[in-house]
């Protein structure tokens, strides 16, 4: 124990160190601790409450970006509490406007969201959006119209969303403008056009742009439809889940847009989300996968993306993905397995709950494309692993297998 407060306090005043490698050195430590699970509650919410401060002085990119890797990692361990989440969230705002940090900064205003403090997260990037420098106030409004596609519209403050971007409309900056019009067009995909028609203080001609927006966004055609719908004129509902099911084996690889596999390695959570549930929606209206295609550049970026991907939303859905190739492709692949299983193990190391349901479920049926000897030796490191959370899903995994075993 003394060795560890020892420990705690030498980061504490490395951190604030003038070298900036060292400050480096001690948020890498600090990140270190949480994962590994080396550092209790209280301590971790000390460490919080510091990062105000430290963010709000700090200069370097490097040093920063590794701040908001433990905030990240930070936020998703410990409780925060509305003051301490306004108080780290308004740090982090005043460090939008560097483009190295976006992506870091978009990542921990949806955090806050999966925390339930979506609130916190919002007041704080709407305050940002009235700041007189452009690319501030344009980040902030572009990072609120990512959170309203991953907020339910009963959490959304509607009017209050709809004053200050009608109030960005009206800024001298073309970039502002741009990104409150594309904020009011996330609005419109959740409330409906007819509550955008009644704002008042919006140029008719803008107003049309956006109305327009919506309507061929409404209209254009699907692409996630199913094959035989597109040959045979079939309409499907734009704004609905498909449910008309292909009959035939469809080759789904050949119906994926082009921009698909540089979409889901996107920097944008965002485009990655978008790009992996056309995929989704595209297996579940065509159950009947062809063979004969070419599932492995699919299946491996699946991997990598389950290795690396943060935003919970993508996970679940690349799990979900990972199940319903299984499923309809059985041990047509002996590759599936190899592939998916290590990442699926690793993968069970995250505490989050809500990955657990669609991780499991993406693990059994992947078990069921191979052998309890094929997979012996995965199993076997699996249950080895330094991480308990591994542990508990492999067995729970076996356990669930019990009683069908193929040897």
């Amino acid at each position: 124990m003394e060795g560890q407060v020892e420990g705690f306090i030498s980061t504490d005043a490395q951190v604030e160190s003038d070298n900036w490698s060292l400050r480096l050195a001690a948020y890498d430590a600090w990140i270190a601790e949480v994962e590994r699970s080396l550092v209790n509650e209280e301590c971790l919410q000390w460490r919080l409450c510091k990062l105000p401060v430290l963010i709000s002085q700090e200069s370097n990119v490097l040093v920063l970006k590794r701040a908001l890797d433990f905030l990240l990692v930070g936020v998703a361990k410990a409780a925060v509490s509305a003051p301490l989440g306004e108080s780290i969230a308004k740090s982090v705002v005043t460090k939008i406007g560097l483009k190295p940090l976006y992506e870091k900064i978009e990542a921990v205003m949806e955090r806050f969201v999966e925390c339930g403090r979506s609130d916190v997260a919002i007041d704080c990037l709407l305050s940002g959006s009235q700041n007189k420098a452009p690319h501030i106030a344009s980040a902030c409004f572009e990072i609120i119209a990512s959170l309203t596609k991953i907020l339910s519209v009963r959490k959304l403050d509607t009017v209050k969303l709809l004053n200050f971007a009608v109030s960005g409309l009206e800024n001298r900056s073309v970039v502002v403008r741009k990104a409150a019009k594309v904020l009011l067009i996330e609005i419109g995909k959740r409330t409906g056009p007819s509550l955008l028609s009644t704002l008042q203080g919006v140029k008719p001609i803008v107003m049309n742009e956006v109305l327009s927006e919506l309507a061929s966004d409404v209209n254009k055609p699907d692409c996630q439809q199913p094959a035989n719908a597109l040959k045979e004129g079939v309409p499907s509902a734009p704004s609905e889940s498909i449910t008309v099911q292909s009959a035939e084996p469809v080759d789904v690889l050949k119906l994926l847009p082009p921009s698909f596999y540089d979409d889901v390695k996107s920097n944008s959570w965002s485009v990655r989300m978008n790009a992996m549930e056309k995929f989704l929606n595209l297996l579940e209206a065509n159950p009947l996968l062809d063979p004969k295609a070419s599932y492995g550049c699919i299946i491996s970026e699946l991997a990598a993306l389950l290795s690396k991907e943060r935003n919970t939303g993508v996970v679940n859905v690349v799990a979900k993905c990972m199940a319903i190739l299984a499923r309809s492709l059985k041990k047509r692949l002996p590759l599936l397995s190899k592939i998916l299983l290590p990442a699926l193990c690793l993968r069970m190391k995250d505490k989050k709950s809500a990955l657990m349901p669609s991780l499991s479920e993406a693990l059994d049926a992947v078990m069921e494309t191979t052998s309890m000897e094929a997979s012996c030796s995965l199993i076997v490191e699996a249950l080895n692993s330094k991480y308990v959370g591994v542990k508990a899903q492999t067995a729970l995994m076996l356990s669930r297998r019990s009683g069908k075993v193929v040897f």
